[in-house]
């Protein structure tokens, strides 16, 4: 998986999930307020602890494990290889600062313009 890749998942009991699997999650507190959510990554550990579920991951192009413990709670799904490589720098770009600031001015162009082509008729 690369970054701007579009992935599908599925969601999947924790139960079935196992070591090797790649599952989409969200960062679990504290950690989410300094990594993004979702996150991607494959499971390199499994446990259960006071009767809950939990994952360790890590990245594929990651050195080392995650710092975060996942909990079965966090977990949205299992990728199912099923992507749609880098679409996803249209979504990721249009959250940026420039992405925004393009479709507000494309958007006020095209108002202006439709309102001088209604003058120009009109006028005519």
């Amino acid at each position: 998986l690369n970054d701007g890749d579009v992935i599908f998942v599925r969601r999947e009991q924790a139960e079935n999930i196992e070591p090797g699997d790649i599952i989409a999650f969200n960062v679990p507190s504290p950690y989410d307020k300094l990594a993004p959510s979702p996150t991607v990554h494959r499971v390199i550990e499994k446990w259960t602890e006071n009767g809950e579920i939990y994952f360790k991951t890590r990245g594929d192009n990651n050195d080392g494990a995650d710092s975060w413990n996942v909990p079965a709670k966090n977990v949205i799904g299992e990728f199912t290889n099923i992507k749609i490589s880098y679409i996803g720098f249209i979504f990721i770009f249009l959250r940026s600062p420039l992405g925004l600031a393009s479709v507000t001015v494309t958007l006020a162009l095209s108002i202006f313009y439709d309102y001088y082509q209604k003058r120009r008729n009109h006028k005519s």
